[in-house]
């Protein structure tokens, strides 16, 4: 299924064109393939599912088509699903879409993303995407993989159409585990999901739980179908030991809550990637917004920051620090006065500072060999503070000397590049300042390369004058006018309409 949005027209779709026709190429002799287009209304370009060798027509259908309209995703996928009705349970079924996942046409929420995902997995078929755009819809993309049991193969940099293809039917080749039920330790409760998504040995599935009882294994057993066959699946992990770092699995639980059945958007590894950095990036910004509350002393805003903070993250020490300087302050046993004489340098206050030990690279210090070690050195406070460390004065820069500055050569030379501009880059024949020698001497500049500059319809001696009837023409017609027009002021008449001069 390949999308024709307008979007795919910087080269997307030829991109698809060519990946459409690899994958023809490289299907098996037993290998069904239908090729469809999908936009506002899906197009089955080979007219139902057919062998490698009765596709060339589809494909030279595929070569007229052009990039235009929108997408109507939820409308193309089901009347995929509707197609693959009609050959039975005897095949593996996968959707492979060449596309950026928007369905501006009809869009998806996620209740019926995940109605839509619910009727794929209800007849097995798995949702395999390789991504193609500038803008891509993820929820769309990784939600209809991740709950379908399929996977997202991306193109590569420097990939030709064969290794994408190659990568492509390796990842449909991998045995897909449709699950009927799952056996948790007895130790975990609260479990999401409560129904586990379509799974397979290429990507982890996120589970989030709560342990009454840590152990030192975490032991499950999923019973489901693979190619139509029953398979158990009895597996025994070793338990971790609890972190801090993890803090974020609580903001992933909680969230969970309103939608229990429905599985992660993305594969495990990339879900905690994802959620840690979220939770990082949200807990700086609510200190950042306190410590500014603080600043401008509206302390009962900078409280509730702070408390907003440590639900994010309940460990954070500035966190901490900030809900206790500000009951501090708002019971009056700190001033802000107080807090500013606290932090200013004093003279002779030693502090520790904990550098790298670089020359130890290199040595065997305690068996430790080509390690990074760390020394301790007492240093001035004030002197770290004002960047003035080991008693060494700071290095000041250059002292620049200002040179008298002439006015007058400044605007000559100004002058002479807008005269040089204005004549098409042409060397000036007269030396610099010499017209405006001459005007204050009353003297007109002599006839040359200036004077050209000055009237452009007048040519300088050393330009090739091809227009000198028409610009005689003008000049005598200009001539005429003015001195017309000096008659008409002497006598106080004007031309009168239809009459010549």
């Amino acid at each position: 299924m390949i999308d024709t949005s307008a979007s795919k027209a910087a080269g997307y779709f030829a991109a698809a064109q060519k990946l459409a026709e690899m994958l023809v190429v490289k299907m098996g002799d037993k290998d069904r393939l239908a090729l469809w287009t999908a936009n506002i209304d899906v197009h089955d370009l080979s007219r139902g599912f057919k062998n490698k060798g009765e596709l060339s027509d589809a494909v030279n259908a595929l070569s007229k088509e052009y990039p235009s309209g929108a997408v109507n995703l939820k409308k193309c996928v089901g009347t995929a699903v509707e197609k693959f009705a009609e050959g039975g349970n005897s095949r593996q079924r996968v959707i492979v879409f060449f596309g950026d996942g928007q369905s501006t046409a009809g869009p998806l929420d996620g209740n019926a993303r995940a109605a839509l995902a619910s009727e794929l997995v209800k007849r097995e078929i798995a949702f395999f995407a390789v991504p193609l755009g500038n803008r891509f819809d993820s929820s769309n993309l990784h939600g209809l993989v991740g709950a379908t049991g399929g996977k997202v193969v991306r193109v590569e940099e420097k990939d030709k159409a064969e290794d994408t293809v190659a990568r492509l039917k390796t990842a449909v080749a991998v045995p897909i585990l449709y699950p009927q039920s799952v056996q948790l330790p007895a130790e975990m409760t609260d479990a999401t999901p409560t129904k586990l998504p379509p799974l397979r040995g290429d990507a982890p599935t996120l589970v989030v739980g709560k342990l009454t009882k840590i152990g030192t294994t975490f032991d499950y057993t999923v019973v489901g179908t693979v190619a139509g066959k029953e398979v158990r699946v009895a597996t025994s992990l070793p338990m971790p030991p609890a972190e801090v770092e993890n803090f974020f699995l609580v903001n992933i639980a909680n969230q969970w809550r309103e939608h229990k059945d429905r599985p992660a958007l993305l594969q495990a590894d990339r879900t905690l990637a994802f959620a840690y950095d979220q939770n990082q990036m949200a807990g700086s910004k609510l200190i950042a917004d306190a410590d500014w509350a603080m600043e401008e002393k509206k302390y009962e805003h900078a409280y509730r920051l702070y408390q907003q903070a440590l639900k994010v993250d309940p460990h954070n020490g500035e966190a901490k620090a900030g809900v206790n300087l500000v009951e501090q302050l708002r019971d009056g046993k700190v001033t802000p006065e107080q807090l500013r004489e606290n932090i200013k340098p004093r003279d002779g206050e030693n502090v520790v500072r904990i550098v790298k030990d670089m020359k130890a690279r290199g040595k065997d210090i305690k068996g430790e060999k080509d390690q990074v070690h760390v020394r301790f050195e007492k240093v001035n406070r004030a002197d770290v503070l004002l960047g003035q460390e080991d008693g060494k004065q700071p290095v000041l820069a250059p002292e620049i000397k200002e040179e008298k500055r002439d006015i007058l050569k400044e605007q000559e030379a100004r002058q002479a590049v807008a005269d040089q501009q204005a004549g098409e880059g042409r060397p000036r024949r007269d030396p610099p300042g010499e017209s405006t020698r001459q005007a204050r001497a009353g003297r007109r500049p002599r006839t040359g390369q200036a004077d050209a500059r000055r009237h452009p319809h007048r040519p300088g001696p050393d330009r090739q004058d091809t227009d000198q009837p028409l610009r005689a023409a003008r000049s005598h017609a200009g001539e005429r006018r003015s001195r017309r027009r000096r008659r008409q002021a002497r006598t106080g008449r004007r031309r009168e309409p239809g009459r010549s001069g």
